[in-house]
């Protein structure tokens, strides 16, 4: 299994410009909210033993999935990934209904938008157009970003942006 250093450096080569890491901390989290507001609606139940939803399974698939890249930015993703989740079960713990599906819309254009305009500014094409994995590391590297621009992880900047 590669590092989160060595996916996120796949990932980074695919925004190089500060603009696109910009368009991707709207973007990013409004996709993945737009997906656990559509993964919300499929409910898994066991009678006795399990009532979640499909959300719920796949985000704390995500979760163990990037501790075992890199447990403290996991750790630190983790957060803001029950808070999306929080937002979308706003949306979705009726079940799905017109409201829902105006939100999943809604979310899922404006954060593409978002992360379309930044690889137009950018002058390429998406990372996961290639690997469509790259996909799943995005919230992770934008977590990483966000620390890395706040200040809050010099050992991150200097193994990202290569600054000593």
């Amino acid at each position: 299994m590669q590092s989160f250093i060595e996916l996120a450096k796949g990932y980074q080569s695919y925004h190089t410009k500060r603009v696109t890491v910009y368009t991707h901390l709207i973007g990013v989290p409004l996709v993945v909210l737009s997906l656990m507001i559509a993964l919300g609606c499929i409910k898994i139940t066991v009678p006795g033993y399990i009532n979640t939803d499909l959300a719920w399974i796949l985000t704390l698939g995500v979760v163990v999935y990037y501790t075992f890249l890199n447990w403290k930015l996991g750790l630190v993703t983790l957060p803001f990934l029950l808070l999306l989740l929080w937002v979308a079960f706003l949306f979705n713990h009726d079940g799905p209904h017109r409201d829902t599906l105006y939100a999943f819309l809604i979310t899922f254009v404006v954060g593409w938008s978002f992360q379309l305009i930044g690889h137009w500014l950018e002058g390429k094409r998406p990372a996961f157009v290639d690997n469509l994995f790259q996909a799943l590391i995005a919230p992770m590297f934008i977590v990483a970003e966000v620390m890395i621009i706040l200040g809050l992880s010099y050992e991150l900047k200097c193994q990202l942006h290569g600054e000593e």
